[in-house]
């Protein structure tokens, strides 16, 4: 449960990363770009934390 908890909230992370790099007049290349790392981030964030609870 808690590793959905982290998808999700990396996926809402991409999309914002994602949304600000295309109202900054990225393309949309560019901000998909932004919007990978920005999820692998969160989310790496959320399994090193599931694997300090286990």
């Amino acid at each position: 449960m808690f590793l959905f908890l982290g998808a999700s909230v990396s996926l809402n992370a991409a999309l914002i990363a994602g949304i600000l790099a295309r109202l900054n007049g990225s393309t949309t290349l560019r901000a998909a770009l932004v919007a990978g790392p920005a999820f692998i981030a969160v989310f790496s964030l959320f399994i090193a934390a599931w694997g300090n609870l286990t």
